[in-house]
């Protein structure tokens, strides 16, 4: 999959090929922040987004990394866009679950807001599989290519019509950071 401005540059395009073999999922995450962004004082995350024909039969998540690592400990939410029509998706923070990769982490409360002060990353998914203790997979899912449009991603507050301010353009890790952030191989 790839992240890509749109011709005429509106939005950007999330693009690839599902799979039903092979992995059943495609994302895009930012590069992992030098210092955390502290989105805390917020209820949770907006995304402006269009989804194509297909997305009734595809998992859309929406990914935060609250460590400073490359693990695939993280938390998600999964939320289910409109086909072709432009809208905006409001995912409080509690509705954001510790995963695995697409399993579940039992036994842990979803993420409080407090615990959003210390955000290393955001991440868009398309998956064939639901967040869920088992893995399971979409009954309906389909694989084959597909194209979203992204406009935008942010912050609210309490009500939807609160949406909050700017906040800054926090600082991206070196490619050498990045490197040495990664986990060790396991053998």
């Amino acid at each position: 999959s790839r992240l890509v401005a749109a011709p005429d540059s509106s939005c950007a395009l999330f693009e690839g090929k599902l799979r039903e073999m092979g992995g059943g999922f495609c994302g895009q995450r930012m590069r992992l922040l030098a210092e955390p962004l502290d989105i805390s004082n917020e209820s949770g995350l907006w995304v402006d987004l269009e989804a194509d024909a297909d997305a009734h039969s595809r998992v859309y998540k929406l990914a935060l990394r609250t460590r400073k690592d490359r693990g695939e400990v993280i938390y998600q939410t999964e939320f289910a866009p409109p086909p072709l029509s432009r809208t905006r998706v409001l995912l409080p923070f509690s509705e954001f679950k510790l995963v695995r990769g697409p399993r579940l982490v039992p036994g842990v409360p979803p993420l409080a807001a407090a615990n959003a002060s210390s955000v290393f990353q955001l991440s868009l998914v398309l998956s064939k599989f639901r967040i869920s203790t088992d893995g399971a997979a979409l009954p309906n899912f389909k694989e084959g290519p597909f194209c979203t449009k992204l406009y935008g991603v942010g912050v609210f507050r309490s009500s939807p019509t609160s949406v909050a301010g700017e906040v800054a353009k926090p600082k991206v890790m070196t490619e050498e950071e990045a490197q040495a952030a990664r986990p060790l191989p396991l053998k």
